[in-house]
């Protein structure tokens, strides 16, 4: 199972090689979760048929997935915003909600964008670029946090 026919496939960060042990061999003790068949595709050392365009194609729907979350949060917090009486808790929670579905919409469109991009790196065993979706994500649901503090205190 450690025998690999054809030649090293591309490495990324955090794909279970180590500096440890022979190259291309997932380890010391080799036939792991990092050895991939020629590049880039084909079978595993475990046997399995590997595919480099599945794994950003489950993280870019994780994304979406938060992304829409995120939009729906912030949309639930604007409707109750705006039922509520007081006119300045209003303001700061349809800003801050506004503010929420924005920044699910952008990671939405940053989960999609981003996808051929990953697959490219992966292929020709280059670093993966940050996508920023995770910036954006956390800024929305701080302020989806906000709309519900102040629609709970207003």
């Amino acid at each position: 199972m450690n025998r690999r026919d054809g030649g090293e496939a591309p490495r990324s960060p955090g794909d279970g090689a180590s500096d440890g042990g022979e190259p291309g061999n997932g380890g010391p003790g080799g036939g792991g979760p990092g050895d991939r068949g020629p590049g880039g595709g084909g079978t595993g050392g475990d046997g399995l048929p590997w595919d480099p365009g599945l794994q950003p194609e489950r993280t870019a729907l994780a994304w979406q997935r938060t992304g829409l979350a995120l939009a729906v949060a912030a949309l639930v917090a604007l409707r109750d915003a705006l039922l509520r009486p007081g006119p300045a808790a209003t303001v700061v929670a349809t800003a801050a909600a506004l503010v929420a579905l924005v920044a699910g919409l952008a990671v939405l469109r940053l989960a999609r964008t981003g996808l051929d991009a990953r697959v490219e790196a992966l292929r020709g065993g280059r670093a993966l670029a940050p996508s920023g979706a995770a910036r954006v994500a956390a800024g929305g649901v701080v302020a989806v946090g906000v709309a519900v503090v102040a629609i709970v205190l207003g």
